[in-house]
């Protein structure tokens, strides 16, 4: 299973991304969809200070929240064949 977070960013304007975020908001167990108004498919350069604040936000989120660290998988035996 995916297991990293996911976010998504699009505009109110774009239309065709719509059904894709959902879809990924749905079915990812970590994500978001983040839907900023008045902006298209460029969303940092239009609507710049929504979209830094929301991916400032993540990454707070993300940091405050760190994944655990993987277990070491242990030693493989050297199998000559």
């Amino acid at each position: 299973m995916f297991g990293c977070e996911y976010r998504s960013a699009h505009g109110t304007c774009h239309l065709w991304t719509w059904r894709d975020s959902d879809i990924l908001a749905e079915n990812l167990p970590h994500a978001r969809k983040l839907v900023l108004p008045d902006c298209g498919h460029v969303a940092p350069l239009e609507q710049p200070q929504a979209f830094n604040e929301a991916l400032i936000a993540f990454l707070r989120d993300h940091n405050a929240h760190p994944e655990p660290e993987p277990k070491a998988s242990p030693p493989q035996a050297d199998v000559e064949g």
